[in-house]
């Protein structure tokens, strides 16, 4: 362990499957939601180490969760179709929307109480939580992988392409990524790509596609946006998965202390720490020794993210 770094806690969230999707309840809470290969969801008070609940919401499958921004419901889809919407502070059903293709992807959106959904097949869909009703879809030829809110409408990466749709669902622009990597993430005005070819490459491209700058991060599996002008990168290689925070200069800034023994698939930040999921049904949580250096002021923001 490097000794800027600090274990907090390791959870066993499932006993059997990996850990596909994790939530952290808004406004500072200490709860914590994941969700596993095999149709399950468990809720965790992070700060007491204790299961709050646990339920089935599909029979089998993988699962996508997003906490929505008022606290009190979560969005989970998966290979059913179905959009679930549980209470986050109960684990009840809330809502059940049955609705076409397999779910691939879903986001929270963070300028309202909507959600957005990604589907096999390639469909794009805007939800209100106001009844749980759908304001809008897009359909495109491929799979949807990736979806993220973007400038008031979407992001969403399609196969080979990216596209952007406006607030109301309607098509901007389409970049060919020609990359064969599924990563994709908004970055201010910009979007981030990866590449999986000989080891891995990050681009960074405007909204209409321009090349603006590259990285090379072998075996880059997972990136993600945390805020304070920070990115979580998640790697695999030489048969070790490793979580690691760099800057905006992707200059690493702290490393996870664990080393997994098979790839890390979610991550999400909780106050000053990172929590870290994947194959071994794990909860890692750690907090880097200088968190303020890390992650910034609690509560400052970066002009710069969306």
């Amino acid at each position: 362990m490097r000794k800027e770094e600090v274990a907090r806690n390791r959870l066993q969230a499932f006993e059997s499957g990996a850990v596909t999707s994790i939530a952290v309840a808004p406004h500072g809470a200490s709860q914590v939601v994941a969700a596993s290969w095999n149709g399950e969801v468990t809720s965790w008070n992070l700060a007491e180490g204790t299961k709050l609940w646990s339920v089935t919401v599909l029979p089998r499958g993988m699962l996508e969760i997003a906490a929505m921004p008022d606290g009190r419901l979560l969005a989970c889809g998966g290979g059913s179709g179905e959009i679930v919407v549980l209470s986050l502070g109960t684990g009840k059903t809330e809502a059940r929307r049955a609705e076409g293709a397999p779910i691939i992807t879903l986001a929270a959106c963070r300028s309202g109480s909507r959600v957005l959904v990604g589907r096999d097949g390639g469909v794009i869909e805007l939800w209100s939580t106001d009844k749980w009703r759908r304001e809008w879809h897009y359909a495109v030829a491929g799979s949807v992988v990736r979806v993220h809110e973007f400038q008031g409408g979407a992001i969403a990466r399609v196969g080979d392409r990216v596209l952007v749709l406006d607030a109301k669902g309607r098509l901007i622009s389409t970049t060919g990524a020609t990359l064969e990597s599924t990563l994709l993430a908004p970055f201010g005005q910009h979007l981030l790509l990866g590449a999986q070819r000989n080891g891995s490459q990050l681009e960074l491209r405007s909204s209409q596609g321009e090349l603006l700058r590259t990285w090379r991060s072998p075996g880059v599996r997972l990136v993600e946006w945390i805020g304070g002008g920070r990115w979580v990168i998640g790697s695999w290689r030489n048969e070790r998965g490793s979580v690691r925070i760099v800057d905006r200069h992707w200059r690493c800034v702290a490393k996870s202390p664990f080393r997994a023994r098979l790839p890390v698939f979610a991550v999400a930040r909780w106050r000053n720490s990172l929590i870290e999921g994947g194959y071994e049904g794990l909860l890692t949580v750690w907090t880097p020794r200088d968190p303020r250096k890390v992650f910034g002021a609690e509560g400052t923001s970066d002009p710069d993210c969306v």
